[in-house]
Formats: C-alpha cells, sequence, structure tokens
C-alpha cells in the first residue's frame, strides 16, 4: 500500500500476466497403491485497480484483487483392477468409479489510502473486504459379484458448499534511499461477518448375500453457519540496482492456524440390518 505513494498518475491498471500450475495427488485414491492424480495450468486475472482522484495532498485507489482460483478434477473408472474395491469378499468382477471435484475461489476488494511522510518514506493502508466461496464433491460408486452369482453395489457421496464473507486489512511502508528501494506490509487476521452454507451426504449398500448389507441413509443440511479463519502475515522485499541490472527480492510469513471444523452438520441416522446406528 505505502507504494501507492510513489506510482505515476494512473487512472486504470489491469494485471493480467500471472500464470498457475497446480498438481494434486491422493496417496490410494482409488484402493492400495494406486493414487489419484490430476494437474492443470492456467492463467489467473490477478489485479484490477485504479486512481480515485479525490484528494490533493494523498492518493486513494481502489483494487480487486483475485487471491485464489482452485479447480481440481479427479476421477477414476476401472473394471480390470477394482477386485480389491469390491463390496463382497472373494469377488470375480468389480468395476469402480471415484470422482472428486473442488472449486475454491477467493477475491479481495477495498480501497488504498496512501501518503508520502518525506521524499523517500511512504506509508499506506488497504481496508478490504473478502469473499471467499468452495464447492466439495467427492463420491464412490462400486459394484461386485462373486462365483456364487451374488451382487453387491455401494454408492456413497458427500459435499459441501459455502460462502464467508470477512474484513481485514494491510498495512504498508515504502522507501526508497539512492539505488536501494524496500518495503514492508503487515496483514491482519480477518473478521468474519456473515457466511452459511451446507452440507449433504448419502451412502447406499445393497448386498444378495445379506452379510454386507443392507444399509441405507443420506441427510441434506442447509443454512449451516460458517467459521472461516485467515490468519496474519508479513512480508518484505527489496531491490538495488547495480548499473542498468536491478535484482528484487521478497519474502513472506504467515501466522499457523489450528485445526478447526469449518462448517459442520448435525448426525444423522443410518439404517442398518442389525439396528439404526448414528
Amino acid at each position: 500500500p505505502g507504494a501507492l505513494a510513489l506510482a505515476p498518475d494512473s487512472e486504470f491498471l489491469l494485471s493480467g500476466n500471472a500464470f498457475q500450475y497446480m498438481r494434486v495427488s491422493v496417496t490410494n485414491g482409488s484402493g492400495p497403491r494406486r493414487d489419484l492424480t490430476t494437474s492443470t495450468i492456467s492463467a489467473l486475472p490477478s489485479l484490477i485497480a485504479g486512481e480515485i482522484p479525490l484528494l490533493e495532498r494523498d492518493r486513494l485507489a481502489y483494487s480487486l484483487l483475485s487471491r485464489i482460483d482452485v479447480d481440481i478434477d479427479i476421477e477414476k473408472r476401472t473394471t480390470t483392477d477394482a477386485l480389491t474395491s469390491s463390496p463382497l469378499p472373494n469377488a470375480t468382477f468389480a468395476a469402480l468409479d471415484v470422482q472428486f471435484h473442488q472449486n475454491v475461489d477467493e477475491g479481495w476488494y477495498g480501497l488504498t489510502w496512501a501518503r508520502a511522510l518525506s521524499p523517500t518514506l511512504r506509508i499506506g493502508v488497504s481496508p478490504s473486504v473478502a469473499v471467499r466461496s468452495q464447492r466439495t464433491q467427492g463420491s464412490v460408486f462400486a459394484m461386485g459379484e462373486n462365483a456364487a452369482n451374488e451382487q453387491a453395489v455401494l454408492q456413497y457421496s458427500r459435499d459441501f458448499d459455502y460462502m464467508h464473507w470477512r474484513l481485514l486489512a494491510r498495512f504498508g511502508v515504502s522507501g526508497a534511499r539512492d539505488s536501494l528501494t524496500y518495503g514492508l506490509t503487515f496483514t491482519t487476521s480477518g473478521l468474519g461477518l456473515f457466511g452459511g452454507g451446507a452440507v449433504r451426504e448419502r451412502v447406499n449398500l445393497t448386498s444378495q448375500t445379506g452379510t454386507v448389507g443392507n444399509v441405507l441413509g443420506a441427510s441434506y443440511q442447509d443454512e449451516l453457519s460458517v467459521d472461516y479463519r485467515s490468519p496474519m502475515g508479513a512480508g518484505a522485499g527489496a531491490s538495488f540496482a547495480w548499473g542498468t541490472l536491478r535484482p528484487h527480492a521478497s519474502a513472506e510469513w504467515w501466522a499457523a492456524v489450528d485445526r478447526y471444523n469449518l462448517i459442520e452438520g448435525d448426525p444423522f441416522v443410518i439404517q442398518t440390518p442389525n439396528g439404526d446406528s448414528t
């Protein structure tokens, strides 16, 4: 934020030169020694910003920052290597279908105020509203048949989604001395404003043998509260010029967040042959 006081006047800025490579692997995701893997390369709309010419001495700007954009699709379908995943023991035929889809999006929308304290030192602050949304879906479908021509089918799926709004601020100091430029930032932890989400879960195990089934249950819970926690952080950067060469270096640190439940649904009852179980 502090560097805004040094930047030349600009009415509008669109930055789209950020690229993302992401690889996700789930060990034993579709059975023993069978990992699930996916990878993507995508371009990110990193920043849209512009200056608001309202202040005479200070600088004021707006910004729309795409902070997180993740899209994961993992799928596995097989009949040739699925006997160990059969809902029936000692299966002679089996089929397996595993799917996992996740989309996470977070944007920061705010204003930046900056002031030059001296020709070599500037300060600034960027209060922002952060909007985070996520949708995660996972499902397993397995079928099997044994030598006695008895069959079983397992279907299990769960998904959740939410949207959460929080308030945060980033404080910055920017300076320059001779050919050295430097900057320091501090980002506050997020203050939750409001949000909501849903949790859905379904399970069905039907077996002709009567030894592993039959199991049936479902729960669809909407309008649940969401508790998303973001940490405080700090960053630093500097550059130094040697003739026409100017190397840049930067580092960022974020505090740890203890494990917690972001969204929780109520327990529900599953119907089983030997009575109900939670």
